[in-house]
């Protein structure tokens, strides 16, 4: 009976999970790059996670989150992997899996320099309309926001 058992385990754990039951995330990294030599290095990491409840009955806070970035996701055309860093700059790297799909964007650190570097993350995403870097900078600024909001409404409360 054991061994029959532990066939059975194994054959349950080999089953792929759908994207009804499996959790979402949005994690978010960002890594200082090359520090001056007599400066520390620093990164901060944080996650937000949807765990499926199957007695779930109503959205809460947590899938208003995740719709948001779907529409994010989808306003800006982005369905693959992006990516525009500088050697040793600064890099946020946003991590999106919904519904057993992953979508890494990276990016070198969006801290504006200039007024040029300002004007260069657009406020609005217009979809294929605008370049693929423009695409790419909003979301992830968006992304980042959207869980720093989070974050915040959960330790404030």
């Amino acid at each position: 009976m054991t061994k029959n058992f532990v066939k059975l385990a194994a054959v349950l754990c080999a089953i792929p999970v759908t994207g009804f039951c499996a959790d979402d995330s949005v994690r978010v990294e960002f890594d200082g790059g090359m520090p001056m030599a007599s400066v520390s290095g620093e990164s901060i990491n944080f996650e937000v996670v949807r765990r499926f409840d199957s007695f779930r009955r109503v959205d809460g806070d947590v899938d208003r989150f995740f719709a948001t970035v779907r529409e994010i996701l989808e306003s800006c055309s982005i369905s693959r992997d992006w990516s525009r860093v500088a050697p040793d700059a600064s890099t946020v790297r946003v991590i999106v899996t919904l519904d057993n799909k992953t979508i890494v964007l990276t990016t070198s650190s969006f801290r504006p320099r200039s007024q040029q570097d300002r004007e260069a993350v657009p406020s609005v995403c217009r979809g294929p309309s605008q370049n693929e870097s423009e695409r790419g900078m909003f979301a992830v600024r968006a992304i980042v926001d959207l869980g720093v909001a989070r974050i915040r409404a959960k330790v404030d409360k």
